[in-house]
């Protein structure tokens, strides 16, 4: 214990001996540490506007607004140094870019709530007043309000003009197939007539689903005009064939030539006469029948009666 005792002395007194010896060095270390500290501190502000453009680069706004407000302090108080003025003045331009581009996202309704609190917060940190940020976002909110409700007006005008110029168009159209359907005149081609007029039927319905306006007057108005004009034809035709046929009988009749006292004689020509009708109006029906074909598209409207009541 005795020999511990005297080594604990001895510990004690070169402690004693080297805070001597240090303390007259201690002041030194400290204004070292301080120096050192101060040099930090310039060489971060020295590097200030290279990071700030970094994170302006980047979008990186949080970070950009935390290390200059970090630096602030120092750089007001180190202004008066010509390179930290520089370098001041450096900052707060980039910093007013900061600044702007925060505003573009607080005006830009389109965003996210996240991004738009992130960056009204970041403007007020800057010293930006809070009724202008306020302002402003309530301002463009409006006028992209306004551009969107005009940018969905606009279709809306385009498509009105292009359905008054299809239903000009249409008119035209309708009146041009119209005028050539009813110069047909050839009862063989009546098959051709209805394939094309059940080709105009589809047209007109397409362009009608297309562009949602109604022309199903003007499609029935056609099917009507064209339908009349052939019955009158097929009529007219069988008029005038068994017209002719009765003309050829009469003549036989009266011709001197001929002898029609037997009844046999008689027979065959109310025969003929009859085979001779039978005939026109089989052709005639053969011709109308297309029009209620199963594989037209209008074939059903024949049989609805609402169709009969469109003019």
């Amino acid at each position: 214990m005795e020999i511990l005792s005297k080594r604990m002395g001895n510990i004690a007194a070169l402690s004693k001996d080297f805070s001597a010896a240090f303390s007259k060095h201690r002041t030194n270390v400290s204004q070292l540490s301080e120096a050192n500290k101060k040099v930090e501190e310039l060489q971060f502000l020295l590097c200030l506007p290279e990071k700030l453009r970094a994170l302006v680069e980047q979008k990186n706004y949080e970070e950009a607004v935390k290390i200059y407000l970090k630096a602030q302090p120092s750089l007001l108080l180190y202004n008066d140094i010509a390179s930290i003025s520089d370098v001041y003045s450096e900052a707060i331009t980039i910093m007013e870019t900061v600044e702007e581009q925060l505003k573009q996202v607080v005006f830009d309704c389109l965003i996210s709530s996240d991004e738009l609190s992130e960056a009204i917060n970041l403007l007020l940190k800057l010293g930006v007043q809070s009724s202008t940020i306020y302002y402003n976002f309530v301002e463009n909110c409006k006028r992209n309000l306004t551009d969107q409700l005009t940018a969905m007006r606009t279709p809306k005008q385009a498509m009105d003009s292009l359905i008054q110029l299809m239903d000009s168009l249409m008119n035209e159209f309708e009146e041009i197939v119209r005028m050539r359907f009813l110069v047909e005149t050839n009862a063989p081609e009546c098959a051709i007539v209805v394939r094309a007029l059940d080709h105009f039927y589809r047209y007109m319905s397409s362009c009608e689903l297309i562009l949602g306006t109604v022309y199903f007057p003007l499609n029935i108005s056609m099917l009507k005009i064209v339908s009349r004009h052939e019955i009158e034809f097929v009529q007219r035709q069988l008029v005038e064939h068994v017209g002719s046929s009765l003309q050829q009988i009469q003549d036989e009749l009266t011709s001197s030539e001929a002898s029609f006292s037997n009844t046999s004689a008689l027979n065959d020509i109310v025969s003929r006469l009859e085979h001779f009708f039978l005939v026109q109006i089989r052709t005639a029906l053969a011709s109308l029948l297309f029009f209620t074909a199963s594989d037209t598209t209008f074939s059903s409207l024949y049989q609805d009666r609402d169709f009969f009541k469109y003019n």
